[in-house]
């Protein structure tokens, strides 16, 4: 195998498991928060789907951007400039794709009170970080 074949299977295995910053299945733990009033359950729920929207655009961009990476890639003759330039794309959109998630995680701490960001600290920041090791 190639240099560059190497390069090419880890940047795309990366790409397939690229942290799935969150899911659609930790939205009834967000409705767990103890002691939720009505308006902090229709912000939440309204801060989650903005964000989430986001993130849907930024990896639909990054999912071109990694085919024209491997396009780059599998040239014949593969030119490094172009293909690190379009890397460093790719791990820009990344960026921001997790500054979405924890720009999310901070909104929805704001609303909350002192016993409630407890809660949500033990219980849905701390299983975030934990998928992340």
């Amino acid at each position: 195998m190639t240099k560059i074949s190497r390069l090419l299977f880890v940047l795309l295995t990366f790409s397939l498991l690229s942290f799935n910053a969150y899911s659609q299945d930790d939205e009834p733990k967000l409705m767990d928060i103890p002691n939720l009033t009505a308006e902090q359950k229709t912000q939440i729920k309204e801060i989650k789907q903005d964000r989430m929207e986001k993130r849907k655009t930024l990896k639909k961009e990054n999912q071109v951007l990694m085919e024209e990476l491997k396009t780059l890639m599998l040239a014949e003759t593969p030119n490094t400039t172009e293909i690190n330039a379009k890397i460093d794309k790719i791990a820009a959109k990344k960026s921001e794709i997790f500054k979405q998630t924890a720009l999310m995680h901070t909104d929805i701490k704001a609303l909350l009170t002192t016993e409630q960001k407890t809660w949500y600290n033990e219980n849905i920041l701390s299983k975030f970080w934990d998928d992340k090791k």
